[in-house]
């Protein structure tokens, strides 16, 4: 609960990014996903792992985030944080989104696993119908950052096929297509 405080209340980047190392370097985020993984802990324990987590894979709190988000990639965090989007707790469930939301604006592997026909895309969307203001703004700025954060890959992805078929023109070879 105080690291949860000490997040939430910090308008300070470097000491964000002091504790976003001292987290990644020590075990912090995996225990964090820890609390996570267990639902004998009560709503308050999962809400403040969520806030932390949500806030650290974040840009805009912790210029490392990208590290951050990189431990929760290889621990499997990302699916413990969807699970949390269909908690029965409206408080729970607003941290939830609030993670998700952060961390897909920026990081491509985490919107690409929202993509398609994903589970997930019906349960936001739902929620955003929701008589909860907080939970359908939320709701809404998952859907929305999920949708621009793949758009922006697909253009790269994009870009990058018609610079090799360019490079391989250039070269006198044939492309490869690339999809």
């Amino acid at each position: 609960m105080r690291l949860a405080l000490a997040v939430d209340q910090s308008e300070e980047p470097e000491q964000m990014q002091v504790l976003g190392a001292v987290l990644r370097d020590n075990g912090g985020i995996e225990a964090l996903l820890g609390i996570l993984r267990n639902p004998e802990l009560g709503d308050e324990v999962h809400q403040s792992a969520l806030l932390v987590l949500g806030n650290l894979g974040s840009d805009a709190v912790d210029k490392h985030a990208d590290l951050t988000r990189a431990r929760l990639k290889s621990f499997d965090g990302f699916a413990r944080l969807l699970e949390h989007v269909q908690s029965s707790s409206d408080t729970t469930l607003i941290y939830a989104l609030g993670a998700v939301q952060n961390i897909c604006s920026i990081d491509p592997d985490f919107a690409r696993e929202c993509r398609g026909k994903h589970p997930i895309l019906d349960w936001l969307t739902s929620l955003s119908q929701s008589e909860n203001d907080r939970i359908t703004h939320y709701a809404v700025g998952c859907i929305q950052n999920i949708e621009r954060t793949n758009e922006r890959e697909d253009i790269k992805e994009e870009e990058a096929a018609q610079a090799a078929k360019l490079a391989a023109e250039v070269a006198g070879a044939v492309p490869i297509e690339s999809r």
